[in-house]
């Protein structure tokens, strides 16, 4: 998998290498990269983009154009890296799902919520399950 960035926020990017890489208008094979974890921003941006009708996929492809920030030496900009990421080799596109997952995954890795007087481990999905408003 990709090695985590240093400096700035802790695990907020990790540097990859594509199995297979871009190939740009000029020939070359890009295959370095960096992606970013999402925002809150990024995902609400995602589901108001993809609609109730679009599947998964399209919803990775949305994803996965916001937060890459670098490939080899190209030059990005939302709307590139949205035509950037169709592009690519399926292959390639899981390969980033995955390495999304694990950033995300390291970067929330803080263990079930806690209550703060006692300390009893909070099951979320339960609590707000009794919450016909936040549902």
């Amino acid at each position: 998998m990709g090695e985590l960035t240093t400096g700035g926020p802790p695990e907020s990017t990790i540097e990859f290498v594509l199995p297979r890489g871009f190939t740009g208008s000029d020939g070359r094979v890009h295959r370095k990269g960096v992606i970013r974890l999402a925002t809150q921003q990024d995902l609400i941006a995602v589901e108001s983009e993809r609609g109730d009708s679009a599947g998964i996929a399209y919803a990775w492809t949305l994803l996965l154009s916001r937060i890459l920030t670098s490939l080899g030496d190209l030059p990005l900009d939302r709307m590139d890296c949205y035509e950037l990421v169709l592009a690519m080799w399926a292959g390639d596109v899981a390969y980033l799902q995955s390495v999304y997952e694990s950033l995300d995954r390291r970067a929330s890795n803080f263990g079930p919520p806690k209550c703060p007087h006692c300390g009893a481990g909070i099951d979320l999905i339960a609590l707000l399950s009794q919450r016909p408003d936040l549902g």
